[in-house]
Formats: C-alpha cells, sequence, structure tokens
C-alpha cells in the first residue's frame, strides 16, 4: 500500500513513460506508509549512465512531475551497482519500496455501493456526511443515489432492491451492507490477469464484457463484488472525494487473499465493524444502511 492521492498518482502515470526501459524504478520513503502524514513523494531509480545523465533524468523526470503536481518529489537515480560505500549504505537503510509500475497501474477506487432497506431512510442519513445527495435513479431491479456530486471520486452508492433479482437476494441471504467496488483501471485486459490464482474470478454475468470492453464483476467467496471499469488515466477533478478510506469487515480464512487487490483505499479486517473515513472521520457502514432499523 502507498499514501498517494489521485493528482499526485495521475502525475506519475505521465512521468512513468520518461523512464528509460532498461531502468528499475520505486517508490520509497514515507509515502509507503499508508498511516503516515505529509512527505516529499521519493521515486528510486537505478539506471546505468554517466554521472551527468543520471542529473539530466531527474531533472527532466522532476519537470515533467511538476507540470502536472506542485508536491515536492526527489528523483534518486543511482547505478544499479552503486560503487561509492555512502550510496550502498542508504540504499540498504531503505525498508519498504514499492515497484512505479504497480503505483501508476493501481485501480482507482470510484465508488462504493451498500445494499440498503430503506434507501430513504439512508439518502436522510447520509446527508449528514456533508455532500450532496443525488437524486433517486430507476433500474429494473434496483432504487438508486448516490452521495456525491458527479465530479468527485470514490462517492457512496445507495442502492436498495426494488424487485425479484440477485439484489434482492442478496439483501435476504446477507442482509444489508456492501455490496460492490467500483474501480477504474486504465487496462481491463491487463488487470484481471494480475489477480489469477489469487481466488478471484469473473463473475459469469459479465464474462462477455471482457471481451467487448464492458465493465467487469469480479468475485470471491467471502468478499464483497468489484465492478471494474476501463478509462485512460485523465486529471483528476479538484473535488475532495467523498470516501477517504474503507475498511471492511470479512471473514478470516479470505483476508490475506484480499490485498492482492492493491487499492490503497481499501483495508481488511477481521474483527472491526465495517467502517468509511469521511472528511477524516470514521463511520459505521450500519449508520448509512440502517438507519431506522426498517425491515425489507
Amino acid at each position: 500500500m502507498f499514501r498517494l492521492d489521485r493528482l499526485e498518482r495521475f502525475a506519475l502515470t505521465k512521468v512513468f513513460p520518461l523512464i528509460p526501459a532498461q531502468a528499475t524504478s520505486w517508490l520509497f520513503g514515507s509515502r509507503t506508509d499508508i498511516d503516515g502524514r505529509g512527505g516529499d513523494i521519493d521515486i528510486l531509480i537505478k539506471h546505468d549512465a554517466s554521472p551527468q545523465e543520471r542529473f539530466d533524468l531527474s531533472h527532466r523526470l522532476t519537470v515533467a512531475f511538476q507540470e502536472h503536481c506542485d508536491e515536492k518529489i526527489d528523483f534518486v537515480v543511482v547505478q544499479k551497482s552503486p560503487s561509492e560505500p555512502e550510496l550502498e549504505v542508504f540504499l540498504r537503510s531503505i525498508v519498504k519500496k514499492i515497484d512505479l509500475a504497480t503505483v501508476v497501474n493501481t485501480p482507482l477506487l470510484d465508488h462504493v455501493a451498500l445494499l440498503v432497506h430503506n434507501l430513504e431512510a439512508s439518502r436522510a442519513a447520509s446527508a449528514s456526511l456533508g455532500f450532496a445527495v443525488q437524486e433517486i435513479q430507476s433500474f429494473p431491479a434496483t432504487i438508486e443515489s448516490y452521495v456525491g456530486e458527479s465530479g468527485r471520486s470514490s462517492r457512496l452508492l445507495l442502492m436498495q432492491p426494488s424487485g425479484p433479482g440477485s439484489y434482492q437476494r442478496a439483501l435476504k441471504k446477507r442482509g444489508p451492507g456492501v455490496h460492490h467496488f467500483g474501480v477504474v483501471v486504465p487496462s481491463m485486459k491487463t488487470f484481471p490477469n494480475q489477480l489469477i490464482g489469487t481466488g478471484w474470478f469473473i463473475h459469469p454475468v459479465s464474462a462477455f464484457n471482457l471481451e467487448t470492453g464492458g465493465d467487469v464483476y469480479l468475485a470471491r467467496p467471502g468478499a464483497p463484488l468489484l465492478e471494474v471499469s476501463e478509462a485512460k488515466p485523465s486529471k483528476p477533478a479538484v473535488l475532495a472525494p467523498v470516501v477517504e478510506r474503507m475498511r471492511i469487515r470479512v471473514n478470516p480464512d479470505v483476508a490475506a487473499n484480499l490485498s492482492c487487490l492493491g487499492i490503497p483505499e481499501l483495508t481488511w479486517t477481521t474483527s472491526e465493524e465495517s467502517a468509511l473515513q469521511v472528511g477524516g472521520k470514521w463511520h459505521h457502514v450500519a449508520e448509512f444502511v440502517e438507519p431506522a432499523q426498517t425491515p425489507f
């Protein structure tokens, strides 16, 4: 996991193609601590070149990054096998580093969908978060309402079953709570392949979409569904996200296989109640899915 906001991640996606193909690169330092605060962005690049060429590369990357983001960033470019003792000590001191390719290809959280008993009651409870609650939309099997304007990221989606179907069955079987996460990836063909052998599989209802470019649902027994959409990286809106962090309670036997998704905003727990962080404050999911304890 790492700690970068959407603008910082977008800027890195623009810089990453400028790094020579034969070089290796990582994110390291304080931004690899998901629970930390502040700190410069530190990028380590190992590239066999002359001192002047390494200096020029660092400068080009810094300029390219700052065309999109003003955050302080340090590109540390070193030989793949440095001979300076001080540099060797520095490299050994790096406790944690994350492949930069992983960072720039990590899914972006688009929305968190909650299955609720009573949409009107949940909309009223969600209004306390300070974001505009959108109008109700009707679909064949659900009525739904977003919390947060369309220009925001990581919105909250409230869903109430309105007739027979999978949503109604899910509510009766598991009760109200987190139904699925919506994420955006740069390549629909690449992302599912990264999950081979992790226990996640393409839901049968969306297998055809993998070839046609439509949204794909991934499933994992004991975990919420994952709705995956494809989109090229674009500069994020200046509006703050609705959901900043999400903590999901799952069974112990599946918790170990969920971190492979690599979504920084999501953490998994086997003991604490599911909760979401909005405006720096944690709220139990139950506050929004069962605000009035209305039976379905």
